[in-house]
């Protein structure tokens, strides 16, 4: 017997000798009373016995978590996996690794690629389409690239926050995508980063500023090694921004429908494709184009494009590409 339940005994009985003789009762009571009595001290001892028996399952599970909570703060972090590199165009002459770089190249972080005079280069890089101009020297990292010289572009169609954020590291500090399409250029004097889509975060010495582009305009933050920054308004498209162009894939014109064309456009051009009115998007969803467009930008192609449709489009100060139907004579 428990020694708890000794006790409990002794106790009735040191209650039952100090109440003294009672009357005899008859026996058939007696025995009820004592059968029911005997009931309610079972139920009480095993209503305490299931307390003690709760109370220790209830400690031994707060110290169960609390090793699992030591254990997660002890536990260093899983690394982020890298981003998957893959090369999507190549022109001219590009190498990798010292390797003139072909469509089998391996694009894994820690590679060094220079792009050489009159060459281009653009890899997807973990859903970012990224392109290197001429003359420009990078390596991979694990969660962006490096630009240690020359100039790239950078951009995605998706949404903030849908992609892990891109860093692009230069020698005067590392620039973060906020959902954009944006260029760095760099030398050995100074960073220049400009963003036509969204914003950019420039990380430099434990400080950090944000740039956003503004009512279909781009801005640009310039800053080197002393510290000194300066951030203005810059042109979206135009002289600057004209050769991301040659540095992908040309658009295939021959069988696209409209709206393909007029997404490549808006894209390349950092703009926003709106369409006046439903019948528009449908009929730039149900009409084929043929042709070849050659090496003409892509802003200048609208116009001879859309001639032989009933399609017309306008670039709009705020930033859009605005396509509606053609009014009927």
């Amino acid at each position: 017997m428990h020694r708890d339940d000794e006790k409990d005994e002794r106790d009735v009985a040191r209650l039952l000798r100090a109440a003294g003789r009672r009357p005899e009762m008859p026996g058939a009571m007696k025995a009820r009373l004592e059968s029911h009595f005997r009931r309610e001290l079972a139920d009480a001892i095993a209503r305490r016995r299931l307390r003690r028996r709760r109370l220790l399952i209830g400690a031994a599970a707060s110290l169960a978590a609390g090793v699992f909570a030591v254990a997660l703060l002890l536990t260093p972090p899983s690394p982020q996996p890298s981003m998957v590199a893959r090369l999507t165009y190549l022109a001219g002459t590009v190498t990798i690794d010292g390797r003139v770089a072909d469509g089998t190249s391996d694009l894994r972080p820690g590679v060094q690629i220079h792009v050489g005079r009159a060459a281009a280069l653009a890899i997807d890089l973990g859903g970012y389409d990224v392109r290197l101009r001429e003359n420009s020297r990078a390596r991979l990292l694990s969660r962006g690239i490096g630009l240690d010289s020359g100039v790239l572009f950078a951009g995605s169609d998706r949404a903030p926050g849908r992609l892990p954020g891109l860093e692009v590291r230069t020698p005067h500090g590392r620039v973060s995508d906020i959902g954009t399409q944006f260029i760095v250029a760099t030398n050995a004097s100074e960073t220049r980063a400009t963003v036509r889509r969204g914003a950019l975060r420039i990380d430099r010495d434990g400080d950090h500023i944000e740039v956003a582009s503004e009512g279909g305009r781009a801005r640009y933050a310039a800053f080197d090694k002393a510290g000194n920054v300066e951030v203005n308004s810059a042109p979206a498209r135009g002289e600057g921004w004209d050769w991301i162009h040659r540095a992908a894939a040309p658009f295939v014109l021959e069988g696209a429908s409209a709206f393909d064309f007029l997404a490549w456009v808006a894209r390349e051009s950092g703009l926003a494709l709106r369409f006046a009115s439903s019948a528009a998007e449908i009929n730039a969803r149900t009409t084929t184009l043929h042709g070849d467009l050659g090496e003409i930008e892509p802003l200048a192609a609208l116009t001879p494009v859309l001639l032989s449709t009933e399609l017309s489009a306008q670039v709009s100060s705020g930033g859009e590409l605005r396509v509606s139907l053609k009014a009927s004579r």
